[in-house]
């Protein structure tokens, strides 16, 4: 779970770049800002429980000690 957890993380900073600017950019040229909104809070959303299932797996790690 862990590897899902690092490989969302690594595509949420490859979302944040340049390239997803550019995808806003031209979807609220297009009057798809809806779209935008969405996708920023599905982000969001992912973002914080993923952190949030990572604190959690690090806290029963430590007093469980290793597996």
């Amino acid at each position: 779970m862990l590897e899902n957890i690092t490989l969302f993380l690594k595509f949420h900073l490859f979302f944040k770049n340049e390239c997803a600017y550019k995808l806003k950019t031209f979807l609220r040229a297009y009057g798809m800002s809806f779209l935008v909104t969405i996708l920023g809070t599905v982000d969001g959303f992912l973002m914080s429980s993923m952190l949030a299932y990572r604190r959690y797996e690090k806290a029963r790690g430590s007093c469980n000690g290793p597996e």
